[in-house]
Protein backbone atom coordinates (compact mmCIF):
# COMPACT_ATOMS: atom_id res chain seq x y z
CA UNK A 1 0.00 0.00 0.00
CA UNK A 2 1.55 3.41 -0.59
CA UNK A 3 2.75 5.15 2.12
CA UNK A 4 0.54 8.57 1.27
CA UNK A 5 -2.37 6.39 1.74
CA UNK A 6 -1.47 4.44 4.87
CA UNK A 7 -0.82 7.65 6.58
CA UNK A 8 -4.23 8.46 5.96
CA UNK A 9 -6.27 5.93 7.13
CA UNK A 10 -8.94 5.64 9.41
CA UNK A 11 -9.04 3.07 12.19
CA UNK A 12 -6.52 0.46 11.63
CA UNK A 13 -4.29 -1.75 13.75
CA UNK A 14 -2.11 -2.84 11.36
CA UNK A 15 1.88 -2.15 11.92
CA UNK A 16 3.53 -3.17 8.49
CA UNK A 17 2.94 -2.72 5.04
CA UNK A 18 2.04 -5.89 3.91
CA UNK A 19 -0.02 -6.96 7.18
CA UNK A 20 -1.79 -3.63 6.50
CA UNK A 21 -2.50 -4.31 2.83
CA UNK A 22 -3.60 -8.06 3.52
CA UNK A 23 -5.45 -6.60 6.51
CA UNK A 24 -7.34 -4.23 4.37
CA UNK A 25 -8.26 -6.78 2.05
CA UNK A 26 -9.37 -9.96 3.88
CA UNK A 27 -10.63 -8.65 7.14
CA UNK A 28 -11.85 -5.80 8.50
CA UNK A 29 -10.76 -3.96 11.17
CA UNK A 30 -12.84 -4.94 14.20
CA UNK A 31 -13.43 -2.25 16.31
CA UNK A 32 -14.92 -3.95 19.54
CA UNK A 33 -13.17 -7.37 19.10
CA UNK A 34 -15.11 -8.89 22.37
CA UNK A 35 -18.64 -8.34 21.49
CA UNK A 36 -20.64 -11.44 20.87
CA UNK A 37 -23.10 -11.55 18.05
CA UNK A 38 -26.77 -11.37 19.41
CA UNK A 39 -28.01 -14.24 17.32
CA UNK A 40 -27.42 -15.40 14.11
CA UNK A 41 -29.88 -15.39 11.34
CA UNK A 42 -29.76 -18.34 8.97
CA UNK A 43 -31.97 -20.23 6.67
CA UNK A 44 -33.78 -22.03 9.32
CA UNK A 45 -34.71 -18.55 11.09
CA UNK A 46 -34.85 -16.42 8.04
CA UNK A 47 -38.98 -16.28 7.87
CA UNK A 48 -38.62 -14.14 11.51
CA UNK A 49 -36.01 -11.39 10.11
CA UNK A 50 -37.14 -11.11 5.96
CA UNK A 51 -38.82 -8.02 6.67
CA UNK A 52 -35.42 -6.36 8.01
CA UNK A 53 -33.13 -7.68 5.48
CA UNK A 54 -32.50 -5.85 1.81
CA UNK A 55 -32.86 -7.75 -1.74
CA UNK A 56 -29.10 -9.00 -1.12
CA UNK A 57 -28.90 -10.12 1.66
CA UNK A 58 -32.38 -12.71 1.07
CA UNK A 59 -30.06 -13.39 -2.25
CA UNK A 60 -27.29 -14.75 -0.09
CA UNK A 61 -29.55 -17.06 2.02
CA UNK A 62 -30.89 -17.99 -1.03
CA UNK A 63 -27.85 -18.49 -3.08
CA UNK A 64 -25.72 -20.29 -0.28
CA UNK A 65 -27.77 -22.66 2.06
CA UNK A 66 -25.50 -22.61 4.64
CA UNK A 67 -25.19 -18.82 4.46
CA UNK A 68 -24.97 -17.20 7.64
CA UNK A 69 -25.28 -13.78 9.75
CA UNK A 70 -24.56 -12.66 13.05
CA UNK A 71 -25.85 -9.77 14.62
CA UNK A 72 -24.14 -7.64 17.18
CA UNK A 73 -24.96 -4.86 19.01
CA UNK A 74 -24.86 -1.55 16.71
CA UNK A 75 -23.02 1.20 17.50
CA UNK A 76 -22.41 4.38 15.42
CA UNK A 77 -18.43 5.06 15.68
CA UNK A 78 -16.33 6.57 13.55
CA UNK A 79 -12.79 7.72 13.45
CA UNK A 80 -10.97 10.20 10.76
CA UNK A 81 -7.15 10.86 10.25
CA UNK A 82 -5.04 12.87 12.34
CA UNK A 83 -4.97 15.01 9.16
CA UNK A 84 -8.71 16.14 8.68
CA UNK A 85 -9.29 16.32 12.41
CA UNK A 86 -6.24 18.83 12.36
CA UNK A 87 -8.18 20.71 9.39
CA UNK A 88 -11.87 20.41 11.06
CA UNK A 89 -10.80 21.95 14.27
CA UNK A 90 -8.80 24.88 12.33
CA UNK A 91 -11.55 25.75 10.22
CA UNK A 92 -14.67 25.17 12.94
CA UNK A 93 -14.51 28.99 13.80
CA UNK A 94 -14.37 29.95 10.32
CA UNK A 95 -16.42 28.25 7.83
CA UNK A 96 -20.12 29.94 7.38
CA UNK A 97 -23.64 28.06 5.24
CA UNK A 98 -23.91 30.03 2.26
CA UNK A 99 -26.87 28.44 0.68
CA UNK A 100 -26.36 25.02 0.04
CA UNK A 101 -22.50 25.18 0.36
CA UNK A 102 -19.82 26.68 2.59
CA UNK A 103 -17.77 29.11 2.35
CA UNK A 104 -14.18 30.20 3.88
CA UNK A 105 -13.26 26.42 3.73
CA UNK A 106 -9.93 26.81 3.71
CA UNK A 107 -9.39 26.70 -0.39
CA UNK A 108 -12.03 23.53 -0.53
CA UNK A 109 -14.72 23.28 -2.87
CA UNK A 110 -18.07 24.11 -1.72
CA UNK A 111 -21.22 21.92 -2.54
CA UNK A 112 -22.89 24.95 -4.76
CA UNK A 113 -19.53 25.53 -6.54
CA UNK A 114 -19.31 21.91 -6.95
CA UNK A 115 -23.05 22.31 -8.52
CA UNK A 116 -22.46 25.26 -10.79
CA UNK A 117 -19.73 23.69 -12.19
CA UNK A 118 -20.81 19.87 -12.74
CA UNK A 119 -17.47 18.98 -10.26
CA UNK A 120 -18.27 15.61 -7.62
Amino acid sequence: MPRALRRNQGLTTASSEDETSRMLIEFPILPFPDDKPLFTITNKNLAQYKDKLGAGQLGMFARYPEFRMPIYQSRRTAKYPAGVLKQARAQATQVELNGFGLKNLGGRRSLSRCRRTGWR
